[in-house]
């Protein structure tokens, strides 16, 4: 792709997601950590897992965040980060919430296009990245009206998903990776987290599941 025509696609971008456009192709007491004996997937997708086989949805090869609810039966899904409800994230989260999304959207893109064009996982692989990043992928798809639905704790999963960011980025990177095994963490509360190879997934009580997809090599 030429210099020219990337930057077109980032100023696409960057205009959709300041005027409020959803982008998309379309994914927690104290914590008990599982590593042996825990059959977890490697990688995983940016893909709606519907509990009826007869439905199936798919988006990127990463950079995506994926809300399923609805005993299976709803999808939301978010590229990048985008696709929050601006009001609703100020109103339930602050400014402080939104401001975070403004500054890493971008950066989430711009790594995406990296890995797309040459491989390049660059920031996914970093810790401090992982860290403030994870809960951003997770709110575009989490904070919509839609979603409301759910009446599920969406803040309390947010602040859920900052606290294990914070407690297991270098954990989480190292896995990315490949130099650490997949692991499980029990959260408490019904919470339960999976990570493995550029993924990170929380089982909210058995009712919905929250995923954030940084990068995948699966072929679908």
């Amino acid at each position: 792709m030429e210099e020219r025509e990337m930057n077109r696609i980032k100023a696409l971008f960057l205009n959709s997601f300041i005027h409020g456009l959803v982008v998309c192709g379309i994914l927690i007491t104290m914590p008990i950590l599982f590593t042996d004996g825990i059959a977890l997937a490697q990688m995983k997708t940016c893909e709606c897992e519907f509990s009826s086989k007869d439905y199936q949805a798919y988006g990127t090869n990463g950079a995506c965040g994926i809300f399923m609810y609805n005993k299976g039966h709803t999808c939301e899904v978010s590229f990048a980060g985008t696709g929050a409800n601006e009001q609703m994230l100020k109103s339930m989260l602050g400014e402080n919430a939104w401001e975070t999304n403004v500054k890493l959207v971008p950066q989430l893109f711009q790594q995406y296009l990296a890995y797309t064009r040459k491989g390049d996982k660059g920031l996914y692989l970093d810790s401090g990245f992982i860290r403030d990043s994870l809960v951003v992928l997770v709110r575009g798809a989490i904070f919509r009206k839609s979603a409301l639905k759910a009446d599920l704790p969406l803040s309390k999963i947010d602040t859920t998903f900052v606290g294990f960011s914070k407690k297991y980025s270098g954990k989480i990177a190292a896995t990315f990776r490949g130099k650490e095994k997949p692991f499980k963490v029990d959260w408490g509360e019904g919470m339960i987290f999976s990570v493995g190879e550029g993924y990170v997934e929380m089982n909210y009580r058995d009712v919905a599941s929250i995923r954030a997809v940084y990068f995948s090599t699966l072929q679908r």
